[in-house]
């Protein structure tokens, strides 16, 4: 038996793994592992032991009930109540649960000694619970906004234990925006992502905006508002946490114009010297701070890391001048891309750095070769043309993925969407399927679990194959980079 130091560093990499991608659309971040040590814990005694504090460092409450009786358990036991880290009220399961958890949690705080973190995301938080959390040594609270704090509360100045998920302005309203950066400085709040709407409008009084604890920025840019960006060197020179930030252009004429967007100017321009201006259009990309480069300007310290390309036609081509202009690309997102599978691995691998790609609308547009063990006679579906049905679709994603990680290491997660097409070609109507893939799932043969709407009937010769069902409200793709 190895010593039991080496034991827990094992149980604590398993519990913390690297390779979990915490970017889920539709569930909240996976952001332990503990399922992974179970048969570890009922091994022998001292498994047991070394598995016990990582086995409840993530507890997810749903009832008020629940609650009570973890409040009870941590009573009883103070070496079971020291190992919750993290403590999710993230999905009520009912609307009286809404109010009776936060009255319950103050009486619950106390215990947890070693709590870091108290997701609240759809809970309303009130006076008392936010009393006892500035009592806590330790624990920050987690909100998704500030409907979800009594109105008395947001200028109270005692908000700097609470982190606000997310926020949004406009940069076509400047009276909206003034008034929503003064909320948030006056609250003391952290904030840890960004959103501007029509962020082209944004003039150079937003450089000298401060937001505490800022870590994103996502700016949505329109073609009818039209900026140089001069600001964003003193912005990001006045938040030194901020370590990504995002472009995102639906209307696909943004990058197209004269923008004095020095990071993708570059490749605007040699995508027109290679004549496939027409082939691929630049939804969005992501910056990331590059510590390697050294540089006086602000802006040079910061490379692209995230890339969305609509590909119409010459993938090859598009996408190896994407890899040779922007080499630390870790993050890849391909919309509709009509091409081989085999040309599609080829072009991934030139990205060194790749840890997630996103296939957007696809699928039912690669030409799989001879490989297509989805169409299967013991399939009963209705195939529109060529065109894949939801079961063969569903198939042919995990099967194209699994292909494409065995060949390309570096890629951790696949995010995967398609829907139905009609005899136009257009998408939006019958079924759609979306949802991630991890690469460790694969690897290990465990269920994929896709969304899938509406339901459909899969056959059960698939041994890692198992799909949810999802509302339609939920298929809006988001920006990945």
């Amino acid at each position: 038996m190895l010593p039991e130091e080496i034991l827990h560093a094992i149980v604590q990499y398993l519990v913390y793994n690297p390779n979990i991608v915490e970017r889920e659309l539709l569930n909240p971040p996976r952001q332990y592992c503990t399922a992974a040590i179970l048969p570890l814990s009922v091994a022998n005694r001292q498994f047991r032991r070394i598995c016990f504090e990582f086995l409840f460092v993530y507890v997810e409450v749903r009832r008020a009930g629940e609650l009570k009786q973890l409040l009870s358990h941590c009573l009883e036991s103070a070496t079971f109540s020291t190992c919750i880290r993290t403590l999710d009220l993230a999905k009520p399961a009912l609307a009286a649960d809404h109010k009776l958890l936060p009255q319950l949690l103050p009486q619950l705080l106390p215990c947890l000694s070693n709590l870091s973190c108290l997701l609240t995301i759809t809970v309303k938080i009130d006076t008392e619970l936010l009393h006892a959390l500035n009592r806590h040594p330790s624990a920050t609270m987690v909100i998704k906004s500030f409907s979800k704090l009594p109105r008395e509360m947001v200028h109270s100045g005692d908000l700097g234990k609470v982190i606000l998920k997310s926020s949004s302005i406009s940069g076509g309203d400047e009276s909206t925006y003034n008034s929503s950066i003064a909320r948030l400085r006056e609250s003391g709040i952290q904030l840890e992502e960004l959103v501007v709407h029509s962020a082209g409008y944004l003039k150079e009084p937003f450089a000298n905006s401060r937001f505490h604890g800022l870590v994103e920025l996502e700016l949505k840019m329109e073609s009818y508002s039209i900026s140089d960006m001069a600001w964003l060197s003193t912005f990001i020179f006045a938040h030194p946490h901020l370590q990504k930030v995002s472009f995102t252009d639906f209307d696909y004429t943004y990058f197209e114009n004269d923008t004095a967007l020095i990071f993708i100017d570059p490749f605007i321009k040699a995508m027109a010297q290679e004549g496939l201006t027409s082939a691929s259009y630049v939804k969005g990309f992501a910056i990331t701070r590059d510590s390697s480069k050294s540089s006086t300007e602000v802006l040079h310290h910061w490379c692209i890391t995230g890339l969305f390309l609509h590909i119409l036609a010459s993938l090859e081509q598009v996408l190896y001048l994407a890899s040779s202009m922007f080499p630390k690309i870790s993050v890849l997102t391909i919309y509709n891309a009509p091409c081989r599978l085999d040309d599609l691995v080829t072009s991934l691998q030139q990205f060194s750095l790749l840890r997630i790609v996103s296939l957007l609308c696809t699928f039912q547009r690669l030409d799989f070769g001879s490989d297509e063990p989805w169409r299967d006679p013991g399939i009963v579906e209705v195939y529109e043309g060529s065109l894949l049905g939801p079961v063969a679709t569903e198939f042919a994603m995990v099967w194209c993925t699994s292909r494409i990680a065995k060949l390309i290491p570096s890629i951790q997660a696949f995010y995967v969407k398609e829907e139905r097409y009609n005899s136009a070609g257009e998408t939006g109507g019958g079924w759609a399927i979306q949802g991630w893939i991890l690469v460790h799932d694969l690897q290990l043969n465990h269920p994929i679990q896709l969304h899938v709407s509406p339901p459909t009937r899969r056959p059960g010769w698939y041994p890692g194959w198992r799909s949810n069902s999802t509302p339609l409200r939920y298929f809006q793709t988001t920006f990945f980079v």
